[in-house]
């Protein structure tokens, strides 16, 4: 059948973009990404990733998604009636009826049959609707979905001439039903291949998070699947942000850690605070960045010292109240600001600084939990403090680590202590750890220390005699009554 008449004149979105166009618009972001990150897929992900992109959505030709448009009248493609407002299957379980006659084509030509299990599945999981009624219910919802479109199909697709679904079309999508049930649905499976068909499991989180993250860009207003790269040489930025009126970038030394440690891979490491940690990580990271925090507060400041080194634009907050806050701390328009945060939370820009809560919940495999995976695959992520989140959050955290990793995701853990039992878990999965490297000490005298036994007097006098010379004054004692008595002697020689 041919469909591409259909293709121009039914709807993909109810501003009237129809299913052709909106296709194109994903292959030309598609192009975008290739072209910014050419090395991330493979020539057969690409054509998988192309096939999914381009039937994607033939499940909207489907009369009543073209009816619960909410569109000016003339511009839908069928005549509607008033009780067709409900769709009933939702649009990405009826696109992969349509690719029986591809599979079989390419099937004998070069691809193997987990091939297209990869586009079947990243088609009918780029919208997470419809995924608890059928693919959560193991074989009934198999048996619910097919019962559903056989029942339906006159009413989704008659006016094309389709009044029912043929044996071998019910036969080849059954088929491909039960292996996702089976195989990826099923969590249990899933993580099982990560240890078994890590290849597998990468091309088919690639091309199902790639498909997700690109449909959300072609279908946002002036958005994009991944902004420019950073281009210019870390080291640089960074000096640069180091540089006062009166030194030359040139004559700025990196710290002797940040030396050593800038080229490592996966790596672990405790060092003092204050030290410079930031600094490591802006070295560090080679490619797209993700800075991850414990509280809303970290990440807010971390956003501002970040923005400075990298420039305005190049970097996205990421967590619950993210927009407030660049909101009020931005002189710019509101477009802009929207613009941007929805660029942040499709994970489209270069550098994004983020809560736990935005990225490490996705090792739970909620539907479309791919965009993340997807993304972090060819990106580097920095954990600082590592001991601030509570215990609930660092149990997910180390298993989303160690699946991403095998993903491609290269790790930097900077903290300035480091809990016994995450030390081990991180040594199981062959990170470096370094916790006492002396480079990481912190040599600087920064606090002076006097201890006193003197009576209580002489102790206020000599705390007014600082205080009246402009000095903060903290005084510690052992006992509750020895604190009572000092504040009753500082309160009577308050003057």
């Amino acid at each position: 059948m041919d469909l591409s008449n259909y293709l121009k004149t039914h709807l993909a979105k109810s501003n009237g973009t129809n299913i052709e166009r909106h296709v194109q618009d994903l292959l030309e972001q598609l192009n975008i990404f290739i072209e910014r990150y050419p090395k991330v897929l493979t020539k057969k992900e690409k054509e998988l990733l192309e096939i999914a992109i381009q039937y994607h959505d033939y499940g909207k030709l489907n009369k009543l998604f073209q009816c619960k448009l909410p569109v000016n009248h003339q511009l839908k493609p069928v005549k509607c009636l008033k009780f067709e407002k409900d769709d009933r299957v939702p649009h990405q379980f009826l696109s992969p009826l349509f690719l029986r006659q591809v599979e079989e084509k390419l099937t004998k030509e070069r691809f193997f049959r987990k091939d297209f299990l990869i586009v079947i599945y990243s088609i009918l999981n780029h919208h997470a609707r419809g995924q608890e009624k059928y693919l959560k219910q193991g074989y009934y919802g198999v048996d619910l979905l097919l019962e559903d479109i056989k029942q339906g199909i006159s009413d989704f697709f008659s006016y094309m001439g389709i009044q029912g679904i043929s044996k071998e079309t019910e036969e080849f999508y059954e088929h491909y039903l039960e292996l996702i049930v089976d195989e990826i649905t099923n969590t249990k499976s899933l993580n099982e291949k990560f240890e078994t068909e890590i290849e597998f499991i990468r091309s088919l989180i690639k091309v199902a998070g790639l498909l997700i993250k690109i449909d959300h860009a072609a279908s946002g207003e002036d958005l994009v699947v991944e902004e420019p790269p950073i281009q210019e040489d870390r080291e640089f930025l960074f000096k640069k942000y180091l540089k006062d009126d009166d030194t030359k970038i040139e004559e700025i030394s990196l710290r002797p850690f940040q030396e050593k440690f800038r080229n490592a891979e996966n790596l672990v490491l405790v060092a003092d605070t204050g030290l410079g940690k930031t600094g490591l990580a802006v070295l560090w990271s080679k490619r797209k960045m993700f800075y991850v925090l414990p509280n809303r507060t970290s990440t807010n400041a971390m956003y501002d010292t970040l923005e400075k080194i990298f420039g305005k634009g190049k970097v996205g907050l990421l967590h619950s109240a993210s927009l407030f806050y660049v909101a009020e701390n931005r002189d710019s328009e509101d477009y802009t600001i929207l613009r941007d945060y929805d660029n942040t939370r499709n994970l489209s820009k270069p550098i994004t600084v983020a809560t736990a809560d935005q990225l490490f919940t996705a090792v739970f495999k909620y539907p479309t939990y791919e965009k993340i995976y997807a993304t972090l695959s060819y990106s580097d992520v920095v954990i600082d403090e590592i001991q601030g989140f509570d215990p609930a959050q660092i149990v997910p955290i180390i298993r989303q680590v160690k699946e991403t990793t095998k993903l491609g995701t290269r790790y930097l853990i900077i903290t300035a202590t480091l809990p016994e039992i995450v030390k081990k878990e991180f040594e199981k999965m062959g990170f470096a750890v370094k916790t006492d490297d002396p480079e990481t000490v912190d040599k600087t005298k920064r606090h002076k220390i006097q201890i006193l036994n003197n009576s209580i007097f002489s102790i206020v006098n000599e705390a007014i005699e600082k205080a009246k010379r402009g000095k903060n004054v903290l005084m510690i004692v052992n006992t509750v009554s020895t604190a009572q008595d000092l504040f009753k002697e500082l309160r009577f020689n308050r003057n």
